[in-house]
């Protein structure tokens, strides 16, 4: 039972649904939250099409605490016309928790317009967000020195933010604590991941009370699920490597991370 108080703060319900290739949305949204035996998870909509079945995971989800943070990817930016004024329709919503996610991608786009695209997309979003009073989910891909100088320009100092799925490095992510008192940083199954040592350090860099857990579901699943379909079950797996990563009991860091969950998000 000690998932149970666990919030898998970024998952794609949507996409971990058709991954395990149940062609019912609001049926595979049930069946995967019956089994995670975690305490909520916040579903992320984030380009047009996961704008437009939102309603649907979050009525399937409700019963076992699904909120939503609505936003455009980066490797989306080209529409924000098109999904801008849906995004603000979801900001007055109760079950929108955050605005995002959003930032930069500077992995999979390199050429210059399309990342100057991306620079105005998240500068227009982060400054609703702002208007909006929500948290920010942050996406800052090869680009974590970028990503922070915009949000510097957007944000007040004390803007609650989670830089979701980190892959940078201990400096990168004690800027941004440094950056925003209120910002936590995410961490995935990558964690995990044999290879994952300078993902490692920085838990071990950051006190407890500024990280997140995640899957990114459907992607990333930690050992020993590697290769499988990541949900919001596999966060355990996440707190007990932080847990080990710290010299701190299991139930101990599940209650820091929960709060922090709080902290950012208000449930």
């Amino acid at each position: 039972m000690r998932a149970r108080r666990l919030v898998d703060t970024h998952v794609h319900l949507d996409m971990v649904v058709k991954k395990m290739k149940q062609k019912n949305l609001a049926e595979g949204v049930r069946e995967v939250m019956e089994k995670s035996n975690v305490e909520g998870a916040v579903h992320i909509a984030c380009d047009y099409s996961g704008i437009k079945t939102l309603e649907t995971v979050l009525d399937s989800g409700k019963a076992w605490g699904v909120r939503a943070a609505v936003g455009l990817h980066p490797c989306a930016a080209k529409q924000w016309n098109t999904v801008r004024h849906d995004i603000e329709k979801w900001m007055v919503r109760k079950e929108t928790v955050a605005w995002g996610e959003c930032g930069l991608d500077y992995h999979h786009v390199k050429d210059k317009q399309g990342r100057s695209l991306q620079q105005n997309v998240l500068s227009e979003q982060l400054q609703r967000a702002a208007h909006y009073n929500k948290p920010v989910v942050i996406h800052a891909r090869s680009s974590e020195d970028e990503t922070l100088s915009v949000m510097e320009s957007h944000l007040s100092v004390n803007h609650p933010i989670h830089v979701h799925c980190f892959t940078g490095n201990p400096v990168q992510a004690k800027n941004f604590v440094s950056a925003f008192p209120n910002c936590k940083i995410g961490f995935t199954g990558a964690l995990t991941f044999p290879s994952a040592h300078t993902l490692r350090e920085t838990v071990k860099a950051l006190p407890l009370d500024a990280l997140l857990t995640e899957t990114d579901g459907p992607f990333m699943a930690p050992v020993p699920h590697r290769g499988s379909t990541a949900y919001p079950g596999h966060v355990i797996h996440i707190a007990e490597l932080i847990a080990k990563l710290k010299g701190e009991s299991l139930d101990s860091t599940i209650e820091v991370l929960r709060k922090n969950v709080t902290d950012v998000y208000g449930f």
